[in-house]
């Protein structure tokens, strides 16, 4: 069966990082060894901050295999941060991707073996979302996803609160993103994820995602939840 890495994505949010560390550290890896790679981005205005991050990661007990701690020299800023995480595929193959606003089911694992292997070969599966929409992105209504006996459901739409991708999955976006960075006046994608800053990775995977005619599958039941904590995208 296929590997998976983890991928924690961290900025100046200590308390948050250690809040995911934590929930990571309970999760089933099926007595797998799974490595852990965390990647912290650099705060170059609050550096007491940036610091007690890294200390954090520095002090995390990984019992599960490999942990690698990337510090970033300069600041990237999210989008940067998460096209650099997701090119990871090329060293790890597939990876589950986790900011560090998130916390995660004991079956995290368990759940990305089984979704993996079951869609990993299907061209049509642009990644695997961790998440389960309890409200419509688009209109913010609430969302129920059709139960037909299935565990999965397909969306047009990517996920950034907990997401998997394949080396093969990755590198097709990212191939399509260095030639489609651009406009999204004629884009045919939702008008709120267009009006979307520079900083979001997110609405250019969605684009290739509705241009490419592809889906992200996601679970019935999620295995992560968003503590929405004060950073880039959440002033809270």
């Amino acid at each position: 069966m296929s590997k998976i890495s983890i991928v924690v994505v961290a900025y100046n949010r200590p308390d948050s990082l250690e809040r995911l560390l934590n929930s990571l550290s309970k999760v089933n890896y099926l007595n797998e060894d799974v490595k852990l790679y965390i990647s912290i981005d650099k705060d170059e205005e609050n550096i007491k901050l940036h610091d007690e991050v890294v200390k954090v990661a520095k002090s995390f007990k990984w019992n599960y295999g490999e942990k690698i701690i990337n510090v970033e020299k300069n600041n990237l800023g999210l989008k940067r941060h998460i096209l650099q995480c997701g090119n990871l595929t090329e060293k790890f193959e597939n990876i589950i991707v986790l900011e560090d606003d998130l916390i995660v089911s004991p079956l995290l694992y368990i759940y990305a073996k089984q979704v993996l292997e079951y869609y990993k070969d299907d061209r049509k599966i642009a990644g695997f979302g961790l998440y389960s929409f309890q409200r419509n992105p688009i209109n913010n209504l609430p969302f129920y996803p059709m139960n037909e006996a299935s565990d999965v459901y397909f969306l047009q739409y990517a996920c950034s609160w907990g997401q998997m991708w394949t080396r093969n999955q990755w590198n097709e976006f990212y191939a399509w993103y260095e030639n489609n960075n651009e406009d999204f006046s004629s884009a045919t994608i939702p008008s709120n994820v267009k009006s979307w800053g520079e900083k979001s990775w997110l609405k250019y995977y969605i684009k290739y995602i509705i241009e490419t005619d592809k889906f992200f599958v996601y679970p019935q039941n999620g295995l992560t939840s968003n503590f929405t904590d004060k950073g880039t995208h959440s002033h809270k």
